[in-house]
């Protein structure tokens, strides 16, 4: 599902930028906050060789270690990974993991990925990604990789953290030249729609311009010519 994030601004043609009395965040569903860390399991690369592996094949044995915040009292809980692509590097992977306990669902959405260092006998990866839970806003957080070669086998664990300091807010808004200019705080690798609508009762939300993908720890973009009478806008992460 799209997630609304943090704000709607009302924007008049003839006046100054405003914050619209109907700002609100997402209604009722709360961040996630906490890290999940994987104790060692097993897994297989293509080439059967770590140093010129460009892919993992399969997971095994994966289970949940320590963790923290939303993901605390999930230690043993049984984690399916889903095989991926790292040099070069898929876009994404949906779900990167996923496991239930007690009727919650919990997994992660990998949006970025980041070989940091491969050799014959290890593995590191980064990226960016989208946290579920049950009962939960999704939310953008980071995870890490470690694989190694033990004996004869290859074990790994990683660590996802998510947090709700990464829930994107506004930053500046102005209207300059006969374009509103906007901004808010990104996660690098995290895609942003903009959206707008000039009625807080519809439901058809339009898509402003295409879809953005961050590069860096802000974004900024514009609304040019400005809208008359007024104009309501919010982002969302694109499905």
């Amino acid at each position: 599902m799209k997630r609304i994030l943090k704000f709607a601004l009302s924007v008049a043609a003839a006046a100054a930028v405003f914050v619209s009395p109907s700002t609100q965040a997402q209604a009722g569903a709360p961040a996630i906050n906490g890290n999940v860390n994987f104790a060692s399991g097993f897994l297989a690369f293509d080439t059967g060789n770590i140093g010129s592996a460009h892919s993992i094949t399969s997971f095994s044995n994966v289970t949940v270690g320590t963790a923290t915040g939303a993901y605390s009292g999930l230690s043993n809980a049984v984690v399916s990974w889903t095989p991926f692509i790292f040099n070069p590097p898929d876009a994404s992977v949906k779900p990167l993991w996923s496991f239930a306990s007690n009727g919650v669902t919990y997994s992660f959405d990998a949006t970025s990925i980041s070989l940091i260092f491969q050799s014959s006998g290890y593995l590191n990866l980064r990226g960016t990604g989208i946290a579920h839970v049950t009962g939960y806003a999704d939310t953008p957080g980071t995870w890490t990789f470690a694989a190694l070669l033990n004996g004869p086998k290859y074990t790994f664990s990683a660590t996802a953290m998510s947090t709700n300091t990464f829930i994107p807010v506004i930053t500046s808004l102005g209207q300059t030249n006969g374009a509103v200019t906007f901004s808010w705080n990104s996660v690098v690798g995290q895609t942003y729609q903009m959206q707008y609508t000039s009625d807080l009762s519809a439901t058809n939300w339009q898509d402003l311009g295409d879809p953005i993908v961050a590069t860096g720890s802000t974004i900024v973009t514009n609304d040019s010519p400005a809208p008359a009478p007024r104009r309501f806008y919010r982002v969302v992460l694109p499905d």
